[in-house]
């Protein structure tokens, strides 16, 4: 088996977190790089659109991602509309790249794809306890860290 390349994205209305890894035979998992896309204020909300996903379709390229999660905005009252249409831009761009499998879901979702309990991933993405032995894994933000979390994940579908 080669080695596997996976993405994981969080999205705000003003960046795009992403984390990319890479699996080997033995299933071990090396983060190649986790980062984040700042979303220009100074564009409309189409050229932003734009502008994330072909950022986004370059980093897919680059490293040739074979699969993918996206950590979905959770159910509030007043959903963030940009954040939704973030998240559906790269929902469309992933489903039309060389990306094979793909989820997209909130932390319930994400929870039972790696097979633990949503308090479980709450102190994970909190940073009150620390997920797959990860380095300095308190260093990195929250939304980081649900990137990594979601591109962990995205090697299990």
């Amino acid at each position: 088996m080669e080695n596997l390349f996976a993405i994981g994205i969080r999205t705000t209305p003003s960046y795009v977190y992403y984390t990319v890894i890479q699996e080997d035979k033995d299933d071990e998992i090396e983060i190649l790089t986790s980062s984040k896309l700042v979303v220009p204020k100074s564009l409309d909300i189409p050229e932003r659109l734009s502008f994330i996903r072909n950022c986004l379709f370059s980093i897919i390229l680059e490293y040739k991602i074979k699969k993918a999660g996206i950590r979905t905005i959770e159910s509030l009252v007043k959903p963030d509309v940009e954040r939704i249409y973030i998240e559906g831009v790269i929902q469309e761009l992933i489903s039309n790249s060389c990306i094979e499998n793909y989820f997209t879901g909130k932390k319930s979702k994400i929870a039972s794809i790696i097979e633990i309990d949503v308090q479980q991933i709450t102190a994970y993405i909190d940073g009150d306890e620390v997920f797959a032995e990860i380095d300095n894994w308190g260093e990195f933000s929250k939304e980081k860290r649900e990137s990594i979390i979601v591109a962990i994940a995205a090697t299990y579908i």
